[in-house]
């Protein structure tokens, strides 16, 4: 499989995963410039062919985050976009060398997964996991979710969705994180749902 046989929603999604967007939102004119330089001649003007088409990228991206094509990403053209969980699960389906390029690591899936080792390190440190692991599950509190999640009623409405979004790509492939996220968004349901989860 090559850059060729991706439709232009998924090469932005592949451009959003190279440039870190598994954890963070990535700008929209950074994933313009790098889904023009993997293919220049999807993206780029027709009677100038050195220029990306931002019309052409701003389709993509709306196209990616539609649930029709996977909803590969989520966020938007003001924010930025991050790669929903799907987005990670696709992700995984794909060769190395198309996924990272001519990469010289040895493993390169390892710097997929990566920067999801630090995040649930943390997560598997907090209180409300250590009470899900001894049975305690109801006498987790909402302060001990914003620790979960790392926000506080003070963080703007955009940080915490943010901050939901890595925990779901980060918990999507660890089982007891899974079913405490799963369990904490069914326990706080107004709370997470007020905020977009």
């Amino acid at each position: 499989m090559d850059i060729s046989e991706l439709s232009n929603h998924q090469i932005v999604a592949l451009s959003i995963a190279r440039l870190g967007g598994s954890v963070r939102k990535i700008d929209t004119e950074d994933v313009a410039v790098l889904a023009f330089d993997l293919a220049p001649k999807r993206f780029c003007w027709k009677k100038y062919p050195d220029k990306i088409d931002l019309i052409i990228i701003r389709n993509a991206l709306s196209n990616a985050s539609k649930p029709r094509n996977g909803q590969l990403i989520k966020g938007g053209f003001g924010g930025g976009w991050m790669l929903s969980k799907k987005g990670v699960t696709w992700l995984a389906t794909l060769p190395n060398d198309l996924l990272f390029g001519h990469s010289s690591l040895d493993n390169p899936r390892e710097s997929l997964a990566n920067p999801f080792d630090s995040e649930r390190q943390k997560l598997r440190q907090s209180r409300a996991v250590n009470k899900f692991r001894l049975g305690e599950s109801d006498a987790i509190s909402l302060s001990e979710l914003y620790e979960f999640v790392r926000v506080n009623e003070y963080f703007p409405l955009r940080k915490r969705l943010e901050r939901f979004a890595v925990i779901e790509n980060a918990v999507a492939e660890d089982e007891e994180l899974l079913k405490v996220w799963e369990f904490l968004k069914r326990r706080f349901k107004q709370e997470v749902e007020l905020h977009g989860s």
